[in-house]
């Protein structure tokens, strides 16, 4: 069950479903907040079953981002 939740996660929603984002650092420079706030909502929505967990990562300086894409 989708929780419902107001503030952070409808602009999270909103940037993934745009088909622009496939990092929580994407969807960071997106919607203008924190990667680790976006990556605890991404990380949500992975549980929720809206996206999924794909075996790439991009490195960015001393760190990998997931990358994940939408579920149909």
């Amino acid at each position: 069950m989708i929780r419902r939740t107001r503030g952070l996660r409808p602009k999270v929603v909103k940037a993934v479903l745009s088909g622009f984002c496939n990092t929580s650092l994407d969807v960071a420079d997106e919607i203008g907040l924190p990667p680790k706030k976006c990556s605890t909502c991404v990380s949500d929505l992975a549980r929720d079953g809206i996206v999924r967990w794909t075996n790439r990562y991009i490195p960015v300086r001393n760190f990998k981002y997931r990358v994940f894409e939408v579920v149909t």
